[in-house]
């Protein structure tokens, strides 16, 4: 995996002067960082540039969808399930945070159940066989 765009990285260490700054110089927007930031139009722009980037991942690996719901943005994630996003991309991002913070067994919810406990407890069999290591 690589390094995040500059706009991701002042999005994810919440550097609202830097983002602000990058975002006046006004650059076409990557999938991933219009997700981020939220903006649908730009979201629709770049599914449009690049109809393949939907599918894909950026540069730290993660889901335009994961960046929109993640920070928040309910117009981005919108836009991003109209234009055809794979709802499983998100939870397969999930899955993968999970596993390499050892969340499925180790880290406990506030009620003291794992990611394992509750994807099993709320029928998700792909994720628990996933959160087991039953499966890549």
């Amino acid at each position: 995996m690589g390094a995040p765009t500059p706009i991701l990285t002042a999005v994810y260490r919440g550097r609202t002067e830097e983002l602000e700054a990058l975002l006046a110089q006004r650059p076409a927007l990557t999938l991933f960082e219009a997700a981020a930031i939220g903006d649908p139009a730009a979201v629709r722009a770049a599914v449009q540039a690049d109809p393949a980037a939907l599918a894909g991942r950026s540069a730290d690996g993660w889901p335009a969808l994961h960046l929109a719901a993640h920070f928040g943005h309910g117009d981005a994630v919108d836009a991003l399930l109209k234009a055809g996003a794979d709802v499983r991309a998100l939870s397969f991002a999930l899955i993968n945070v999970l596993l390499a913070h050892g969340a499925a067994v180790e880290v406990r919810a506030d009620d003291g159940r794992t990611a394992l406990a509750i994807a099993e407890g709320r029928g998700h069999p792909y994720a628990a066989r996933r959160l087991r290591g039953e499966m890549p």
